[in-house]
């Protein structure tokens, strides 16, 4: 993986929330300073939380919080053998759209895994209705931070990240979603956006958020197309939490 060191010090309360209790030892890839290993130590109660950290800075702050943090980068790096089969949860948060290979680290990160553990993922939703739109009239601009932030390389709706776990032989537990109004896509974009733009999207926003039915304005927007309440759920999506389970062989 090849990126700017930049460091994320927030954790991502939709994924937090979805983190298992009762465990024991955690593995957070893509650790940043350490916050999100912090919170599962000091709220959670898990005695050990391992880090891999692509960034020489952030991995240094990482190691003031938690049990150890291993520096480079996931699709290479290679864990001790000590920690096969040894983990209760692997935590992805905004970290698989930076790798060139997600799908092998996944496979390959599957046997740090014990029988029955969890792997916890967040993914930006390329489906996202502020993406669309703006694909309509012909853009796709990176940002500094967001859904195109531009050390991004791999991009994913609901079902091609559900399906990247469910082939690497994971079983879904549950899904969670963070929805974001237009102000969100705005302020985390540094090219002036067409009004029309953002005045559409936080229509759909505002009459969801109400409760109302908004397929008859997507309709009239994407003619070819007919939608359902989940539908305009999946376009206002920024984020996918997944908890995905290791299955018990024997």
């Amino acid at each position: 993986m090849q990126a700017n060191e930049k460091e994320y010090e927030f954790t991502v309360p939709g994924a937090v929330a979805l983190a298992p209790d009762g465990m024991e030892h955690a593995l957070d890839v893509g650790c940043a300073g350490g916050a999100l290993g912090s919170y599962l130590k000091s709220q959670k109660k898990y005695k050990t939380v391992v880090g891999i950290e692509y960034s020489k800075s952030s991995a240094a702050k990482a190691r003031l919080l938690l049990d150890e943090v291993y520096v480079g980068d996931a699709c290479i790096i290679d864990l001790p053998t000590k920690y096969r089969n040894y983990f209760d949860l692997i935590v992805y948060t905004n970290v698989l759209e930076h790798l060139y290979d997600p799908w092998s680290v996944i496979t390959r990160h599957k046997a740090y895994l014990r029988e029955g553990g969890y792997m916890l993922a967040s993914i930006p939703n390329m489906r996202n209705l502020f993406i669309l739109l703006h694909l309509l009239i012909g853009r796709f601009d990176y940002t500094e931070l967001g859904l195109l932030d531009k050390t991004h390389i791999r991009f994913f709706t609901a079902d091609t990240a559900l399906e990247m776990f469910i082939n690497a032989g994971f079983i879904l537990d549950r899904m969670a979603r963070t929805i974001c109004d237009a102000k969100w896509h705005a302020d985390l974009n540094d090219r002036p956006i067409q009004p029309a733009i953002l005045e559409f999207y936080d229509k759909i926003y505002q009459k969801h958020m109400r409760g109302e039915d908004c397929s008859s304005d997507l309709q009239q927007c994407f003619g070819l197309f007919s939608f359902t309440i989940e539908a305009t759920v999946e376009f206002l999506t920024s984020q996918y939490h997944l908890l995905l389970r290791k299955p018990v062989t024997g």
